[in-house]
């Protein structure tokens, strides 16, 4: 089963049990007979088992592993950006972020962040997610069996992780988008928090390991 398969459960109808003769609609299962109900409850208690086991094993499957069921997966990485003022002769400055991401069981997602620049600034954080839910300005997708997606949106810019694995072999891009109409990133600074306009983020290295 893909992830892709996974996220579309979420459509499952009521139509997608078979009904046991005599049943029509679990809203009139209290007017029918006690055999009646003895037979939908199994069914309904099956479709939710089977849901809970299915996000367990395809989550897991994202990272391109198999589910372990006494631990999550683990992926580790980094990437370097670059990008320079807008206004003055600061020269580049460039930033280093390393990460781990933890994908549990349930689709919950944790991430710890850290990263410095080449002015010796320091800067971290940590965020609890659920794929295929937005929070805030961060949103995780699943995009096929071996492949989620974080996007993170801006005022003026995105910023989009892809990881795609392959068995143990694991792929990250981070790519920089300027929304239609500008020209630039406005963002506050990392040493005062002043906002200022900054030159769109280009990304010189990227790499994602599994643990």
């Amino acid at each position: 089963m893909s992830l892709q398969n996974f996220a579309g459960g979420s459509h499952a109808t009521e139509g997608s049990v078979e009904h046991p003769r005599g049943c029509i609609g679990f809203r009139h299962v209290a007017r029918r007979s006690s055999n009646c109900a003895r037979s939908v409850i199994p069914a309904l208690q099956a479709v939710a088992q089977g849901f809970f086991r299915a996000g367990a094993i395809i989550l897991a499957g994202a990272a391109g592993v198999h589910a372990q069921a006494n631990g999550p997966t683990v992926i580790k990485g980094h990437y370097t950006e670059q990008h320079s003022l807008m206004e003055g002769d600061s020269g580049p400055v460039t930033w280093t972020w390393e990460f781990t991401i933890t994908l549990s069981g349930k689709g919950a997602i944790h991430e710890e962040w850290s990263g410095r620049n080449n002015h010796n600034l320091q800067k971290s954080n940590n965020g609890d997610y659920t794929l295929g839910e937005t929070a805030g300005s961060v949103a995780w997708h699943v995009l096929g069996a071996n492949t989620l997606q974080k996007s993170i949106n801006f005022r003026q810019h995105t910023l989009t992780f892809t990881i795609r694995t392959s068995g143990k072999a694991c792929h990250l891009d981070a790519v920089f988008r300027l929304k239609p109409g500008f020209t630039d990133m406005y963002t506050p600074r990392a040493d005062n928090g002043e906002w200022t306009h900054f030159s769109l983020p280009k990304t010189l290295e990227a790499e994602c390991e599994i643990i």
